[in-house]
């Protein structure tokens, strides 16, 4: 059986998950492809079975990387082959402490059935929230899969054939110049260099969490929109980079190179070190396919008996990685014999590359872009404290340093000159700074705010003079304590009439529970000041949704 795995990723987790898949099927015989989701085609008739792996992210949300494929399949004139019948299994990768959760994944098992598809096993739920993390709904899917295979009489799952890496790499000709990072070229497809203006604290010194204000200049040609989000590639920490280097048994001063045209995103030829410094995750915990491909090239009989455990388990995997949240470049030290063994061959199959972070767009101009950006730095049982990888690359930035970015579309629904109701805690205000500035609201509109304290985390209280921007402080000692949902609720007779004027919602934060507690409070303004039902108010709510009024 012919098997094609297609995977639609925002963090990394299910292009993971897909290669582990990729990894297990070719471990067993079964001839199988892996390609990103945007070049599925169900038209193919060599393909016997495709495995769709797509994750939803924000609030019901496609992945960036998905959006061309899932404007293309639900398309009405969309069509799939009939004869022979195009057979499936999505692998649906979400957070359940989300009420969307899982809604991409979900919603393309429908329209694939819709099309004619038949979905072999049900659509396979993986929870990122679990307590043992996504793996715990993966593995069953695994099962799943492996039983269909076999009743279909394809792969040898009673043999394990020798590991081959994906993503082959070569010593390269000694003449051959690395890249290096020209900061008058671009750096990659889409992606262009900035350099920082500023990188100031927009938090009080004495407040416990730092946030980070910055200021990047734009080249000429690349501009942006109000809501839209800039893309930073970081680099790894420099003690990581080095707890790496120790460990791991090359001279990173080689160059390499492809063997064979290149299948990721990564320019070569590079250095080791290079590659280590700025190209591959030595920040992220180590998943499942980190211990299988160490085991497979192991000869120390201790250590490969334990990273077989790590990569058929999960409850010693999950205390030995996830819970102390240890690093990939952590880890390596930890089997020393086994990382001695290891081909500079497996280097991209072992390490994930840096994946670009988003962060919302907080000013409006030609000239540059602005962000803010909360650190990441918490105690584990780890010796050293745990970091965020880019938010500890943006704390060390210095003016003048050169940044690796992009730019990706927003999914705010903005008309120029409307009036808004925006909700935005914490850093959710950032993108509500952009429209502001771009004089998208109009005077009429509303900003809702909340912090902990005014001398602590009022991010840009000098600004949206020009609108009603009302604030809530849930840890100021001077004033009441209360949060935005509560606010909104106080303000009901102003926020409904807004609503009934046609006034636009926008909601923005990072707090997982915050949007539903906003829409929560939203439907009981709602009840309360039309005399509705909670039914009633749930209804009216998501005909606004419909309307793309929220």
């Amino acid at each position: 059986m012919n098997v094609r795995i297609h995977y639609g990723s925002q963090t990394g987790n299910t292009q993971e998950l897909a290669e582990r898949i990729f990894f297990y099927l070719t471990k067993h015989s079964v001839k199988t492809s892996l390609v990103p989701i945007v070049e599925a085609d169900f038209n193919d008739d060599t393909v016997q079975l495709f495995i769709l792996c797509i994750s939803t992210t924000g609030v019901g949300e496609t992945p960036a990387d998905s959006k061309s494929f899932w404007r293309m399949i639900m398309k009405k004139d969309f069509s799939i082959r009939q004869i022979p019948k195009v057979k499936a299994i999505v692998f649906a990768m979400g957070d359940s402490s989300y009420k969307e959760y899982n809604w991409v994944g979900k919603q393309l098992a429908r329209r694939l059935e819709t099309l004619g598809a038949e979905l072999v096993v049900p659509t396979v739920l993986c929870d990122e929230r679990h307590e043992l993390g996504f793996d715990y709904g993966a593995d069953k899917g695994i099962q799943s899969l492996r039983d269909y295979l076999i009743s279909n009489d394809s792969g040898n799952f009673d043999v394990r054939l020798p590991f081959t890496p994906r993503h082959s790499l070569a010593i390269a000709d000694s003449s051959i110049a690395p890249n290096e990072l020209n900061a008058e070229n671009q750096s990659a497809e889409n992606c262009f260099i900035g350099r920082v203006v500023f990188n100031k604290r927009a938090t009080s010194e004495d407040h416990f969490q730092e946030t980070r204000h910055l200021r990047f200049t734009l080249p000429d040609g690349i501009h942006y929109s109000a809501g839209d989000v800039l893309n930073i590639k970081p680099r790894n920490p420099p003690n990581l980079v080095k707890v790496a280097i120790d460990a791991l048994p090359w001279d990173v001063n080689l160059t390499v190179a492809w063997k064979e045209d290149a299948s990721l995103p990564l320019s070569l030829p590079m250095t080791i070190e290079k590659i280590l410094e700025s190209e591959v995750d030595l920040v992220g915990i180590p998943k499942r396919s980190f211990f299988q491909i160490l085991a497979e090239y192991s000869s120390d009989k201790m250590e490969k008996d334990r990273l077989l455990e790590f990569s058929e388990g999960t409850d010693d995997r999950w205390d030995y990685a996830n819970r102390p949240r240890r690093t990939l470049a952590e880890a390596l030290r930890d089997f020393p014999k086994s990382v001695s063994d290891l081909p500079i061959e497996a280097l991209l199959d072992i390490f994930p590359l840096i994946r670009p972070r988003p962060y919302s767009i907080c000013c409006h101009s030609r000239e540059y872009a602005e962000i803010l950006c909360a650190i990441v730095d918490y105690k584990s049982r780890m010796d050293t404290p745990r970091v965020g990888l880019c938010s500890a690359y943006i704390r060390q930035l210095e003016d003048g340093d050169v940044v690796e970015l992009s730019i990706s579309r927003g999914t705010f629904n903005l008309v120029r000159n409307a009036e808004y109701i925006m909700i935005g805690p914490g850093t959710g205000i950032a993108p509500f700074r952009s429209v502001y500035q771009d004089r998208i609201s109009n005077v009429r509109s509303l900003l809702f705010f909340g912090c902990r304290a005014k001398d602590k985390d009022l991010y840009f209280g000098d600004t949206f003079s020009k609108l009603t921007r009302l604030n809530a402080f849930s840890r100021d000692s001077t004033c009441k304590k209360q949060y935005v949902q509560e606010i909104i609720k106080e303000n009901s007779q102003l926020v409904f009439e807004k609503i009934m004027r046609g006034c636009i919602i926008l909601i923005a934060g990072k707090s997982k529970d915050m949007p539903d507690g906003v829409k929560n409070a939203i439907k009981m303004v709602i009840a309360k000041s039309a005399n509705m039902t909670g039914e009633q108010a749930n209804a009216f709510l998501s005909m606004l949704q419909d309307q793309g009024k929220t």
